[in-house]
């Protein structure tokens, strides 16, 4: 086939393209497209104006022939999902110029791939046009495509990540932006917008960059038209709404609905927050994981990744985290890797290289930390895999306790259990804790991994106080097991749906933590500077380490291991008032929050030259040997 179609290679000195007509036809007819002779230079502003086809391809086993060539002398064979889409976007009386991947690039050529896919996203930007493909109609499609109209037409998204919103200036019906009056909507309304966020198209990651990257986009299912914006703004305008309020509440509060308003979101990606923007979609090849995703990249226009279709996927990962660790000095990858059982699929990826091929396990929702952030990290690649990083080794895994129950009561009684045992006294208040503080203090702070209010932005009144969840924490370890029927607080209900898929521990020294249930018992946990949170490491036949994951410990978060505790009267906050997503410290008894870690003028550390910057609003960076001036003890370990 590549040698019916394909009869000249697409020149390398510009972005060039290739792009298809599809031959007016009545619906009947079997479609004809023909590829266009000349290719269409994107460096060219004057190029031929062609729309862009995003679309899931579908079963390769389950194909159809559609007709090819000026007098339709060859048969091509595409993907059912795609002929299908070829018919409905066919017009009766006029020819359609489009571009799309599975025909306009040569898929037996890696070169010629690895080049397109490098330019995938101008692809989509130059575009006049990006039309959705989401399959055939069902009964309720005409009922969704009114809804998200209906939303969509009269909202505007002030901000996309809160959710803030205003009435569009032909809205009729305003209270649609009103959190606190009922949507109009029933529960077979919620059924049929859920019948299109559930289609394949959503799941596809491609398909990401296609709209967002778009001039104009629109969603096609059958006949029914839908504009990108509509839906995204319906979505939002949905899921950001109190949930008491949502008619369809049952079906919009499920991972589905999470997935679409995440995939809504007209976001870019960064690197090491990747793997979990990655959740649940779907991609043939594991490189495109990293591929499909370039131009929504934020560190793509320092990083400058090539795609490279010749190289294994366990090579294309480990070059593209080895570039990002070398360049920023920090490890914020490691918060990605896994040590899953069974291993990775992926033959030779190192246990430092984030899998992006497959989700993360279940995590620990890490609240403000410090641990290693204000200091780069000491990294060396040693060739054949091998990374050597400095760090503190601190302690290790003694016990365990998953909570993995579906049974509310059941799991939450696994957790009393296990916080029973390693209590000398039912009144955890007056147990001490190893790191300062009471027993009880240690376990509400890891429990809720600290998500209080006075670590939070003021926006969010509605999260709880810590005098909250610790009362609520102490009152349900004081009581004997639950039983069915209980009365559950909200709080502990939700401590538990946190918990689930986690494996909460304790070390030999008393510390408390959190991690993934891939620990094990005598797993060495280890402070890294420039990592944001403790690393747990597994001793391999080989002597070197292997990357298990990351984990909450109590005690040390605020990076005291490497600067000793916070001063009496200070709080590590996560926003200030003026900006969000930086740490900062708050004095309680003056109110003031800074940028400085108080603890560096404590340790005699010379700040000088960055009292300029913390004015500016910049975040401080210490080369990690200030450590070993200060006596801090440092140690290599060989990562694998």
């Amino acid at each position: 086939m590549a040698e019916c179609i394909y009869h000249h290679e697409l020149p390398t000195d510009e972005r060039y393209i290739r792009v298809i007509t599809i031959h007016p036809s009545m619906e009947q007819d079997k479609v004809h497209i023909e590829l266009q002779e000349d290719p269409v230079s994107l460096d060219n502003e004057d190029h031929v104006p062609y729309e862009a086809l995003s679309y899931a391809w579908g079963s390769e086993t389950d194909r159809e022939s559609v007709t090819f060539g000026a007098g339709g002398q060859f048969s091509l064979s595409v993907t059912q999902n795609l002929a299908e889409a070829l018919r409905y976007l066919r017009y009766a009386d006029r020819p359609r110029t489009i571009w799309v991947d599975a025909i306009c690039i040569n898929q037996n050529d890696d070169t010629e791939k690895s080049t397109q896919v490098s330019i995938m996203g101008d692809i989509f930007r130059e575009a006049s046009h990006v039309i959705a493909w989401l399959g055939l109609e069902t009964v309720t499609t005409r009922r969704a495509v009114e809804l998200f109209e209906e939303m969509g037409s009269q909202i505007e998204i002030v901000n996309w990540e809160t959710g803030d919103r205003r009435p569009s200036a032909t809205a009729r019906n305003k209270a649609l932006c009103d959190s606190t009056s009922p949507l109009p909507y029933t529960a077979s309304d919620g059924q049929a917008i859920m019948e299109v966020l559930e289609r394949p198209w959503f799941r596809r990651l491609w398909v990401r960059q296609e709209v967002h990257l778009a001039r104009e986009a629109s969603l096609l299912i059958g006949t029914f038209s839908i504009t990108w914006i509509h839906i995204q703004t319906a979505v939002i305008c949905i899921y950001y709404r109190a949930s008491h309020f949502t008619p369809f509440d049952e079906v919009t509060r499920t991972t589905t609905f999470d997935f679409a308003t995440s995939f809504c979101k007209p976001n870019d990606i960064q690197l090491n927050l990747l793997r979990n923007s990655l959740r649940g979609t779907q991609c043939r090849d594991p490189r495109d994981k990293i591929y499909s995703v370039l131009s929504l990249l934020r560190d793509q226009s320092w990083l400058n990744i090539m795609p490279d279709y010749g190289a294994p996927a366990a090579k294309v990962y480990r070059d593209m985290a080895l570039k990002y660790m070398s360049a920023v000095q920090r490890l914020a990858l490691l918060e990605s890797c896994q040590l899953t059982e069974p291993a990775s699929t992926l033959p030779g990826l190192c246990s430092w290289v984030p899998d992006w091929s497959t989700d993360l396990s279940p995590q620990p929702i890490f609240g403000p930390s410090s641990m290693g952030t204000m200091l780069y990290s000491d990294i060396l690649y040693q060739d054949d895999g091998v990374l050597r990083v400095s760090g503190v080794e601190h302690s290790s895994v003694l016990h365990f306790q998953e909570i993995d129950e579906e049974i509310v009561f059941v799991g939450l009684n696994s957790l009393h259990e296990f916080l029973t045992k390693i209590s000398p006294s039912k009144d955890m208040e007056c147990v001490p804790y190893i790191s300062g503080g009471s027993l009880l203090d240690a376990v509400s702070n890891t429990l809720y991994c600290p998500g209080f209010r006075h670590h939070s932005p003021p926006s969010l009144s509605h999260v709880p106080t810590y005098d909250d969840v610790k009362w609520h924490i102490g009152s349900f370890l004081a009581t004997g097991p639950l039983v069915s029927g209980d009365d559950i607080p909200h709080i502990i209900q939700w401590v538990w749906r946190r918990l689930r898929g986690l494996r909460l521990f304790t070390t030999p020294d008393g510390h408390f933590g959190l991690s993934s249930k891939w620990i094990r018992p005598k797993d060495r946990i280890v402070l890294f500077p420039g990592a944001q949170h403790p690393t747990v490491l597994r001793r391999w036949e080989d002597g070197g380490f292997k990357v298990v994951g990351s984990c909450y410990l109590h005690g040390v978060m605020q990076g005291e291991p490497f600067l000793g505790p916070l001063p009496a009267g200070v709080n590590q906050i996560l926003y200030s008032e003026d900006e969000a997503g930086c740490l900062r410290y708050k004095d309680l008894n003056t109110g003031v929050i800074t940028l400085e870690d108080p603890r560096f003028r404590m340790l005699g550390i010379d700040v000088t030259p960055f009292e300029d910057r913390w004015k500016q609003g910049e975040w401080m960076k210490l080369d990690a040997s200030v450590l070993k001036d200060i006596g801090v003890k440092l140690v290599d370990f060989l990562l694998i």
